[in-house]
């Protein structure tokens, strides 16, 4: 993507947060209901996963907290109980860019939980340095964090969301997907040197359109189960995601959330509406920005890549989909 292109997006980023009015998160109007019904949320002890098991767990539903720390998922628990004294959380311990740890946390799950009706992929990972980031797996690790391990999971969950249709698997992405650059057959970043405006943080770049990709396929793949796939940019929301950039990384992440940015209640509205809104219950493997369809990112997000995708991702973990039982896949 050229710096005209880039720009462009961001005018157009800026335009629709400019006029677009966030629901409030308390306005359960037009939802499903989510009365003991099991919702996954994994980075859910910070951010907009966090604020979207607090409200998850005001409106009545099972929340699994999955987080790699802990700790903070624990204090993130105790601050949700103050609010919610009856809430039912739970918390799974895990790391997504470590498979091992994915396939673990996963069977964890489905042993404590026969059915899941929502499943939230929304931790994520960025990171400013120019160098690239390996797990010790030796998988990128935005690639890992961000897609990998919510691919993994959602696949390991499957059968459960089946039995707990009509159900939801919602997807965390970027309008930064945009400017990915994604090459056939380097999938995880070992052969091409990626550059331009945002060099920086193409690798994350890449994870997220992964991520809309994954969906889109994994949409097409579900039809006729009642398991509906939704992905989302949730607006540049200003969380802990920068804390780890230089200052002058930290001092742009700032200006853009000056003049284009919401805070993580606000940027919580689209994945509470994918989540649980009945304008979208029939929908399956589309793009939503500001709780509408984002038509831009379906145009972009091809079939043809989207199986593209499907079947480099199938090679790089070395894995088959029958694997898990799947019929449909």
């Amino acid at each position: 993507m050229s710096t005209v292109e880039t720009v462009r997006m961001g005018l157009v980023h800026f335009k629709n947060r400019l006029f677009h009015k966030f629901k409030d998160l308390n306005d359960t109007s037009n939802e499903d209901d989510v009365v003991d019904k099991v919702v996954v949320i994994t980075g859910s002890n910070s951010g907009i996963g966090k604020v979207l098991a607090l409200h998850m767990a005001k409106r009545g539903a099972v929340v699994v907290m999955v987080c790699r720390n802990v700790s903070k998922a624990e204090a993130s628990m105790e601050e949700i109980k103050k609010q919610v004294p009856e809430a039912k959380l739970n918390f799974v311990r895990i790391d997504l860019s470590d498979m091992e740890s994915v396939t673990a946390g996963a069977k964890e799950i489905k042993e404590k939980f026969d059915t899941i009706n929502i499943l939230v992929n929304n931790a994520g990972y960025m990171s400013d340095s120019p160098q690239t980031e390996r797990t010790k797996a030796g998988l990128e690790k935005h690639l890992a964090t961000n897609y990998l391990g919510h691919y993994l999971l959602t696949l390991h969950l499957l059968e459960n969301l089946k039995k707990g249709a009509p159900s939801r698997i919602v997807s965390v992405a970027s309008t930064f997907h945009e400017t990915a650059k994604l090459r056939s057959g380097d999938l995880n970043m070992e052969k091409k040197v990626y550059k331009g405006p945002l060099n920086l943080f193409g690798a994350y770049m890449n994870s997220k359109r992964c991520v809309m990709l994954f969906s889109k396929e994994l949409g097409k793949r579900l039809e006729g189960t009642q398991v509906r796939t939704y992905s989302l940019c949730p607006g540049l929301v200003d969380t802990g995601l920068f804390n780890d950039f230089s200052l002058s990384a930290k001092a742009v992440t700032k200006f853009m959330h000056v003049f284009a940015g919401c805070n993580p209640e606000q940027g919580t509205e689209t994945l509470m509406y994918c989540s649980t809104s009945q304008e979208c219950a029939q929908d399956s493997g589309k793009a939503y920005r500001f709780s509408k369809i984002w038509s831009r990112a379906d145009e972009l997000v091809t079939d043809d890549d989207a199986t593209k995708l499907w079947n480099e991702t199938e090679a790089l973990l070395g894995i088959q989909f029958r694997e898990f039982g799947i019929m449909n896949l």
